[in-house]
């Protein structure tokens, strides 16, 4: 069993007969950041981690909880593996700024990977759901960030207020070539009432759309980072498809104001 000592802020990486570490390594480069559990502590320094469904043995600097949700970046891969820690591990008792920091990293892990992935549709394209879930089936790594990354938005929602606040949810395959989705749901007695959503797209910025539910037709009124882009945003958003409703009507475009420019997760979990 090797041992790499790295430093403060560092853990090697070890395993018998290198099996482990080399299965880490596939498709993995220096500068990736990965997300792991700490599955159980061996003996001072030492734990078992899970990251991505690797089951790795690590020396940890930090004192982190079995259970504790661990944020690293490759540092080295050879001859042994090398990542440091980037944030503090959370625990049980997480507060607002914990939580979103673990669910933006997490998803911003996820959709790195499934932008890696070669893509089966052109950018503003929406994905079909099915087309999007044989993607995860067919890459183990993919799959386990986005388990990951659905598992940080359950444990927010465990923790709002979701009479008054809504549901936050998450279906980066409605325009496959955005980034940094989010939606919020809001029910009524008879379902659905609202949702709003937002998303990136490159050199256009941040969109939001919220979205009134009538029976068989959705209406929206976007709010834009850059409202100059509106014909071009809203032509993408027509590519988009909500199962169960075929027509979409525009209610109105305006600038999204200033101090929703930190995103519907910020204005959930700071304003409450």
């Amino acid at each position: 069993m090797g041992f790499h000592n790295s430093g403060p802020g560092f853990f090697g990486l070890f395993s018998r007969g290198g099996s482990r570490s080399d299965t880490f390594k596939k498709g993995r480069k220096v500068d990736d950041k990965v997300r792991g559990t700490l599955l159980k502590w061996v003996s001072g320094d030492m734990a078992w981690v899970n990251i991505e469904g690797h089951k790795l043995l690590a020396q940890l600097n930090s004192k982190p909880l079995v259970g504790a949700t661990l944020t690293f970046v490759i540092k080295q891969l050879n001859p042994d593996i090398v990542l440091k820690e980037l944030f503090a591990p959370t625990g049980g008792n997480s507060g607002a700024l914990s939580l979103a920091r673990n669910f933006e990293t997490a998803r911003t892990l996820f959709q790195t990977r499934f932008h890696q992935q070669k893509p089966t549709v052109g950018f503003g394209q929406s994905a079909d759901k099915r087309h999007f879930l044989d993607a995860l089936s067919s890459n183990d790594q993919l799959f386990a960030a986005y388990v990951d990354t659905i598992n940080c938005i359950k444990t927010i929602n465990s923790t709002i207020d979701q009479h008054k606040n809504g549901i936050l949810f998450y279906t980066p395959w409605i325009v496959a070539g955005a980034r940094n989705h989010i939606g919020l749901m809001k029910l009524d007695p008879v379902g659905i009432s609202e949702v709003r959503y937002e998303l990136e797209l490159p050199s256009l910025g941040l969109i939001r759309a919220d979205f009134l539910y009538k029976p068989s037709a959705v209406s929206y009124r976007l709010r834009l980072e850059h409202p100059s882009y509106a014909n071009q945003i809203k032509r993408v958003l027509g590519t988009c498809h909500i199962e169960g409703f075929d027509n979409f009507h525009c209610l109105g475009v305006g600038p999204l104001p200033k101090h929703q420019h930190g995103g519907i997760l910020a204005e959930i979990l700071f304003k409450q």
